[in-house]
């Protein structure tokens, strides 16, 4: 499974992307010979103005899963994922 993450109006601190790539390779651990590409996306919509509006995308794709979208918004994404750990 090969793994892309990317930043969208988000600091992307090495803290943040470990606490990424932990938390989708735990998840998806045990599907990963049907797994081909998982890209995360993680994207500040308002930016500085605050609120649920950080989003966090991923999109699974595999020869027999075809294509798999996620998506999830929160306030904070740090909180939001520590809290999936």
């Amino acid at each position: 499974m090969v793994l892309h993450v990317r930043y969208r109006y988000v600091d992307a601190t090495p803290e943040l992307d470990a606490l990424v790539t932990h938390r989708v390779q735990l998840a998806l651990s045990r599907f990963t010979d049907a797994i081909r590409t998982t890209h995360v996306t993680l994207t500040d919509i308002n930016g500085p103005r605050g609120g649920i509006d950080k989003t966090c995308r991923i999109r699974i794709t595999g020869p027999q899963l075809g294509s798999i979208i996620i998506e999830d918004a929160a306030a904070d994404l740090g909180r939001r994922l520590a809290e999936l750990a």
